[in-house]
C-alpha cells in the first residue's frame, strides 16, 4: 500500500545544553509504501452483519519527503546524510472492521511505532515514534 501524509514536529534547539530554544512547528510531508501482515478473525455479529478483529505489524519504508521551516527557522532535510527522520518504521498493528452484503465497509487501525524515528536530537522528548490511527470506509466493486 501505498501512502502520503503529513504532520506538524515543533523543534527546539540547545537540547544539549540548558537553555532549550523552541524555533518552531516544521510541516512534514512523507510518502512511504506500507506493508501490514495481519492475523485476524471474522464472526457474524447480527443479520448479513460481519466484524472481524486482527492484530499484526507493518513495515514502513519512506520513499519521498519534505519538511518545510517556519519563517526565519534554518532549512533541514527530512532524508539523506543530513536528514532528521529515519526511512524504515516497524509498527504494531491492532484493529478491526464492520461489513455486510452490501459493498460498504468500515475499518478502524491503529499502529503504533516500535523504532526510533528521530536521528537528531532536535525534537520535545529523546525518543520519537511514528504512530497512526485510519478510519476508513471502502466501497467494493463486484
Amino acid at each position: 500500500m501505498i501512502s502520503y501524509g503529513g504532520s506538524s514536529m515543533p523543534v527546539y534547539y540547545g537540547r544539549e545544553g540548558t537553555d532549550e530554544i523552541y524555533r518552531g512547528d516544521y510541516d512534514m510531508m512523507r510518502g512511504a509504501v506500507e506493508i501490514p501482515v495481519h492475523l485476524g478473525y471474522k464472526f457474524h455479529v447480527l443479520g448479513d452483519y460481519c466484524m472481524s478483529v486482527f492484530t499484526g505489524g507493518m513495515v514502513s519504508y519512506g520513499f519521498a519527503g519534505s519538511l518545510d521551516a517556519p519563517s526565519g527557522c534554518p532549512h533541514m532535510s527530512l532524508y539523506g546524510e543530513e536528514g532528521v527522520w529515519n526511512r524504515v518504521s516497524c509498527a504494531v498493528a491492532l484493529g478491526f472492521t464492520v461489513e455486510s452484503a452490501s459493498p460498504v465497509v468500515f475499518s478502524l487501525d491503529f499502529y503504533a511505532g516500535m523504532n526510533q524515528m528521530a536521528r537528531r536530537n532536535i525534537f520535545r522528548t529523546a525518543r520519537v515514534n511514528e504512530c497512526e490511527m485510519r478510519v476508513s470506509f471502502m466501497y467494493r466493486i463486484r
